[in-house]
């Protein structure tokens, strides 16, 4: 209720508007259910590219459903897990 989650996804949003293309920005949370949620919204803002790290225990299903599984497979071809 504070306005983490809006503020983090803010300013991932500008640095990547200010950096370009090519830029690229970590972000991190303290648990997969927060992490999936900061996955979530930054889709819904419009960042063009996502990857999602998770366990190998977890399906990937599981990780943030329909919307962004093409995102996180078609990487994990490429060399991420």
């Amino acid at each position: 209720g504070s306005g983490k989650t809006d503020t983090i996804v803010e300013m991932v949003r500008q640095a990547l508007q200010a950096w370009g293309p090519e830029a690229r920005v970590l972000v991190c949370a303290p648990s997969n259910g927060a992490a999936d949620v900061l996955a979530l919204r930054l889709l819904a803002a419009g960042v063009q590219e996502l990857v999602r790290l998770h366990a190998h225990s977890r399906h990937t299903r599981e990780v943030l459903g329909r919307g962004a599984l093409d995102v996180v497979s078609n990487r994990s071809r490429n060399g991420f897990h």
